[in-house]
């Protein structure tokens, strides 16, 4: 009877390969799926970038300075439920006349909010921006770093819809 010897020859980049891939299977198989999770807390420093929808303010409007857009740079504080907000708008001066003009202005002010108003999850928002007080609704998206804007009446302006992105 003859004696067989059977060789195998294995490399050590393969070892360590096939060691590695079953690492990453038990990893891949083992963790737990993660889930976005909500924020309730409005808190922090947001950009923001708003735009007018001029729809039915012709009359309204004429001779008057309309805002049409800002870029604003929005600081809140979720322990005194206050802000502040500086930034730069572009307006519309002398609007629907002969000598209608394009601005950019600056400016800043604050504002106050409260949460849950007028409907779950929302906020609400009291600003005062150049003598004038004005509401502006919001919500948080995005686990929280979103933050979507409306403006409401009474507001002497065409409405405005906004978005805020957390920095």
């Amino acid at each position: 009877m003859e004696n067989k010897n059977i060789v195998i020859s294995i490399d050590f980049k393969s070892v360590i390969g096939l060691l590695l891939g079953i690492f990453l299977c038990f990893i891949l198989f083992n963790t737990n799926n993660s889930k976005a999770q909500t924020t309730t807390t409005l808190d922090g420093t947001f950009g923001c970038v708003d735009n007018a929808n001029f729809g039915g303010f012709v009359t309204v409007g004429n001779g008057h300075s309309m805002y049409t857009n800002s870029l604003t740079r929005v600081v809140i504080d979720s322990t005194t439920k206050t802000g502040t907000a500086s930034g730069i708008n572009n307006a519309v001066t002398n609007f629907e006349t002969a000598q209608v003009a394009n601005v950019t202005q600056t400016g800043s002010g604050t504002f106050t909010y409260a949460s849950d108003t007028p409907i779950s999850g929302f906020y609400q928002f009291t600003l005062s921006f150049g003598g004038q007080t004005s509401t502006l609704y919001g919500i948080l998206v995005n686990s929280g770093k979103t933050l979507l804007t409306v403006s409401s009446y009474p507001y002497v302006r065409p409405f405005q819809t906004g978005v805020c992105q957390k920095v």
